[in-house]
């Protein structure tokens, strides 16, 4: 077990601050925001900067044109082992977005094109039951169920699986979910996944979403439950016990990633601490705060990130099943 994978899709993220809104349109500019993006790219970029000891393997499908060349080059500059990418004859997927002025909060984003599954054989899924860790993040291939589930089921648990699912697999139902929350460590929602995946149409607090996932996946150890600027709830089955957490209150200027960074992260540092799960949302709290100002922090500078941006402690509580939405 020397290595870590990370599976899911990539896209190239074009956007911008927005400028006016006339007439039900929403104008950006003058700048233009240019990047590679997508779940795995973010998670890659975060675990890259963190000097580990182990190698990390990127398993992704990257189109054969000039934007998935660029993504090949930056994922291996940030150090991935990119020995098991597939190159597919298609056009890279387009994520287009805007960025409120006040916040750098994305509000609106629409996906360009279509991306396929990463088609895996033998020797891809050998490499990953030998991993030390699976960062599972979300695919926008409509077709990813199958893969997910022989993942899930080659580890079985004797490899932690950190899992963040993207609409599409949420869609395909909580049966299926509940099934793949047998064999996982952890796995993240944001409040729109979690809203979609349990067919919610009130207006429920956090922590009554919260206890909604809990209920609807028993076997899973770590759920987390983001909220962008709201900060996030952590469930710890070990404890039966919510994690509820704030944020620190940095200069944004770009929030897309935010999220991706928090799951990376949060996962990491529960991996290498042992479980800790209070000081993986530390961590995970800075380091998303981080992103969105268009850097990433590294483990051993979080303590003094804290210091200079500090935020509201951590809150622990009981769950309690009759908070149910």
């Amino acid at each position: 077990m020397d290595h870590i994978s990370i599976v899911g899709s990539v896209c190239y993220d074009v956007g911008g601050i927005i400028s006016k809104a006339v007439g039900g349109k929403i104008f950006i500019g003058p700048e233009i925001l240019r990047s590679p993006g997508g779940a795995l790219f973010h998670t890659a970029r975060y675990l890259g900067s963190q000097n580990l000891s182990v190698a990390v393997k990127t398993f992704v499908a990257l189109e054969k044109d000039v934007y998935g060349e660029m993504i090949k080059k930056e994922l291996k500059e940030q150090g991935m082992d990119i020995s098991h990418l597939k190159e597919v004859e298609m056009s890279t997927n387009f994520s287009v977005f805007a960025l409120d002025p006040e916040t750098a909060e994305r509000i609106i984003i629409v996906i360009e094109g279509a991306i396929r599954k990463y088609e895996m054989n033998f020797k891809d899924y050998y490499t990953i039951g030998k991993s030390r860790a699976v960062f599972l993040t979300h695919s926008y291939a409509e077709d990813s169920r199958e893969q997910i589930k022989e993942i899930a089921r080659i580890c079985q648990k004797k490899n932690p699986i950190f899992c963040q699912m993207g609409k599409t697999q949420y869609a395909f139902g909580m049966e299926f979910l509940s099934n793949i929350a047998q064999k996982v460590t952890s796995i993240q929602f944001n409040e729109d996944e979690a809203r979609q995946v349990l067919n919610i149409k009130n207006n429920p607090t956090g922590v009554q979403l919260a206890t909604r996932l809990v209920e609807e996946l028993p076997g899973v150890p770590i759920i987390n439950l983001t909220f962008g600027n709201g900060g996030s709830i952590t469930y710890d089955r070990r404890t039966d016990s919510f994690h509820t957490s704030g944020i620190h209150v940095v200069d944004s200027v770009n929030s897309v990633g935010a999220g991706d960074i928090f799951f990376a992260s949060f996962n990491l540092e529960f991996l290498l601490s042992g479980g800790d799960t209070q000081k993986a949302l530390l961590t995970a709290r800075a380091s998303a705060a981080q992103k969105t100002t268009g850097e990433i922090l590294k483990r051993d500078e979080v303590a003094g990130f804290q210091k200079k941006y500090p935020a509201l402690p951590i809150v622990v509580q009981a769950a309690s099943r009759k908070a149910a939405a």
